[in-house]
């Protein structure tokens, strides 16, 4: 099984609910066991809407989560051999152009990321299906540029998504530039491309609403809605000395095989091609110079996009450098897309899909002469010497790293085998193209060996003792601080960013036992942490405070979010004397005095409009939640008859898909309190009465409860779904109309 880092902390918890709920039957729109209870569906990254996910449905997750990411290594290849063949390339060479995409250090590196993973194959799609627009401009073609925009954002990774648009968008500026000086028809040839490739992103959009506007509403109402900090944003700039890299993968060490030691971590930084490949590229390059001087071929085997991509591989990898050129903080602040998002060295997605282009070209118009073979022998001798250089340098030079030795000679046989290959070739030589392909195929392969490490399928088993232990107790929310999680996964116990550790099951399973966040989802146990890129703001605020006020002054503010277990670090001693119900060899479980109900009912309610003083009062001392609830504005229909002198707990929740049943006792009234997260969509029924949600206490939900009321009922309907939805259906209905026509004449055509 796949399972280090994203895989098993969040994708798998994720998925696993959304497929239980799915056959039970029930649309996951909520989880209610991370971040006080978040939403589900609106989680991109959850990717719930993605056609391609549906194989989760047919065995388990799992299963699942390795199956489609090795579907989506053969998807790239796939569209990759296709946008080669669309610019005019033959087999070969496209199938070269295949193999550098989908077997890069950008997919194979990362292939634990899924929705990563999932979204880079369609980018080639794209490209393949604007070409094919630039020169047809029919209406097939728009729709099925349209479907392939919306189905990559349904793959759930925006940032890939938001770069796929952008880099697409400037290919449809130059190639429809460029048809337009071939056929002499001026800027309303262009204009017209343009409205025709506007018209399929909005169909895009429109596919995808159903994704989209949840996600849009979330991330409105998320930690990010304000923007990134700044230091957030930036991390992961692609480390400049890693363009060394992009010849000799392993320059720098791999955690493959536990001696990487470069900056940050190596598959962010991942852009292997292969060498032949990378050399090829350059020998596209060097090819359209020479054409271009001699003012001929440019226009044929795919030349004329040569310098489009060359520039795009350029520009694509020195913004990827993020904070360390000043190229990118511009981008960053001025181009609508890029202030979203962490981690510029993702844009490597774009450099992979460019250099992966040349080379395809590179290999379409290779040709033996005096020239090539005479630089071919060149880069054979300066490989041997390369080769002599790093083996003398493991006895003659002292102190310097042995990744450095091994990679140059690495690189240098590669070189030497690369600069042979070309020398062989001949056209009529029919074993050279499939000898080629393995070569980079090989190269590829045993470059990318072990960069994904899998487990026995048992670490996804639903129980731990953490687990049985904290089911035996009373119903409350689990709390991690934050340091304490970070200390347990990060320093050199779990994840290194140096190593990825033995398969050792039993040692792994100790991160089960640890329920560090999303872990607990996997055996339902609720949880006030969420590890989630988009979290609700207002949740995200509450758990940064309480992160940042020392254990013991936080544990009062915890009890409000109903948490009654507080996990530590066994070193950690800031909890000591309270009541410890669990310790292994990583954690400690400790019972939180100040642990209040999930609902409860309160006599009294004060407006503080200002969500800051708000926010401040909740951790003051005169603040008493068992007797008031804060509230941000007054309610349209207060209690008219409390009736209620003291609070009432204990009252009885049944927690149901989606929303949650509360049994209130005879005669109570007041204002019910519920510890869970307010947001927009949910709805509140008191003995099948709509009532009014109020925001309580910050983050909560409260609604005005009448004396003798007996049920209340908390629906989650997110408008954003309905409407998302409604529009996704109108809009695949729009598109299967349009496609009919065709289709008739295929028919007709077909004798069908």
């Amino acid at each position: 099984m796949l399972f280090w880092g994203t895989p098993l902390l969040q994708f798998y918890p994720w998925r696993e609910l959304a497929v239980q709920m799915l056959r039970a039957g029930q649309l996951p729109l909520w989880n209610p066991y991370l971040g006080n209870g978040t939403p589900l569906a609106a989680n991109l990254q959850s990717a719930i809407f993605y056609p391609l996910n549906a194989l989760y449905l047919l065995i388990p997750v799992r299963w699942a989560m390795g199956y489609t990411a090795v579907l989506h290594v053969l998807l790239a290849g796939l569209f990759m051999y296709l946008y080669g063949r669309t610019l005019g390339l033959g087999r070969f060479a496209s199938i070269i152009g295949g193999l550098a995409y989908m077997l890069s250090g950008y997919m194979v590196a990362r292939l634990e990321f899924l929705t990563e993973n999932a979204a880079f194959p369609w980018i080639a799609l794209l490209f393949c299906l604007t070409e094919r627009l630039v020169r047809r401009r029919d209406r097939l073609t728009v729709l099925a540029l349209g479907l392939t925009i919306g189905v990559q954002f349904l793959a759930g990774h925006a940032q890939t998504w938001t770069y796929s648009i952008w880099a697409t968008g400037l290919y449809v500026l130059f190639r429809a530039w460029q048809e337009s000086r071939k056929q002499n028809s001026g800027l309303r040839s262009q204009i017209r491309v343009w409205a025709l490739f506007a018209l399929a992103a909005a169909v895009g959009v429109g596919v995808a609403a159903v994704q989209v506007l949840p996600t849009w509403e979330l991330t409105r109402l998320s930690q990010r809605a304000s923007g990134l900090d700044w230091d957030f944003a930036m991390q992961y700039s692609f480390w400049p000395w890693r363009i060394l890299s992009l010849f000799a993968p392993d320059f720098f060490g791999n955690p493959a095989r536990g001696d990487f030691w470069g900056y940050a971590t190596y598959w962010e930084d991942a852009g292997y091609i292969g060498v032949l490949p990378l050399g090829l590229a350059l020998f596209a390059v060097a090819k359209w110079g020479l054409a271009k001087r001699r003012r001929k071929g440019t226009e044929v085997t795919g030349l004329r996009v040569v310098p489009f991509f060359g520039i795009l591989a350029t520009g694509s990898l020195i913004l990827a450098m993020g904070k360390n050129t000043p190229i990118f903080p511009l981008v960053y602040r001025y181009v609508p897309g890029f202030g979203l998002f962490q981690a510029p060295a993702r844009l490597l997605c774009i450099y992979t899909l460019a250099v992966a282009t040349l080379a395809a070209i590179g290999a379409e118009t290779l040709k033996p002469g005096a020239r090539l073979h005479a630089f071919c022998r060149l880069a054979a001798v300066s490989g041997g010497g390369m080769l002599l250089a790093s083996l003398a340098g493991h006895f003659l030079v002292a102190g310097i790293r042995v990744t450095f030795l091994d990679a140059v000679a690495r690189f240098a046989v590669l070189l030497i085998a690369s600069a042979g290959l070309v020398l062989l070739y001949r056209p009529s030589r029919a074993w050279w193209p499939a000898l080629t392909v393995v070569f980079v195929a090989a190269d590829l392969i045993i470059a990318g060996w072990g960069l994904n490490p899998a487990l026995d399928p048992r670490i996804y088993d639903a129980s731990t003792i953490t687990g049985a232990v904290l089911r035996e107790q009373e119903p409350a929310r689990t709390f991690i601080f934050h340091d304490a999680e970070y200390a347990i996964t990060f320093s050199k116990k779990y994840l290194s960013f140096r190593d990825f550790g033995s398969p050792d099951l039993e040692r792994w399973w100790g991160m089960r036992e640890a329920l560090l966040p999303n872990l607990g989802v996997i055996e339902r146990l609720p949880s006030a942490n969420n590890f989630d890129p988009l979290q609700v703001g207002r949740t995200h605020d509450l758990i940064a405070l309480a992160d940042d006020l020392p254990p013991m002054d936080a544990l009062p503010l915890l009890g409000q979010m109903n948490v009654g277990y507080v996990i530590t670090g066994t070193a950690d001693t800031s909890l000591a004397g309270l009541d410890l119900i669990h310790a292994n060899e990583d954690i400690a479980v400790y019972r939180n005095p100040h642990l209040l109900p999930r609902a409860w009912i309160v006599p009294q309610a004060r407006v503080i409009p200002d969500p800051s003083a708000l926010l401040a009062e909740l951790t003051s001392p005169a603040f008493d939640p068992r007797q008031q609830v804060l509230l941000e504005r007054e309610p349209a229909t207060p209690p008219s008859d409390p009736g209620l002198q003291a609070p009432v707990s204990g009252l009885i929740l049944h927690e149901r898909p989606n929303g949650v049943t509360i049994t209130v006792p005879p005669g109570a009234g007041g204002y019910l309190v519920c510890a869970d997260t307010w947001y927009p969509g949910w709805r509140a029924y008191v003995d099948g009465v709509a009532v009014e949600i109020l925001r309580a206490n910050y983050a909560f939900r409260a609604i005005a409860l009448p004396a003798g009321a007996r049920e209340v009922v908390f629906v989650y309907r997110p408008r954003s779904f309905l409407v998302g939805g409604l529009i996704s259906a109108a809009t695949l209905g729009l598109v299967g109309l349009a496609s009919l026509p065709r289709l008739r004449r295929w028919r007709r055509r077909n004798g069908k």
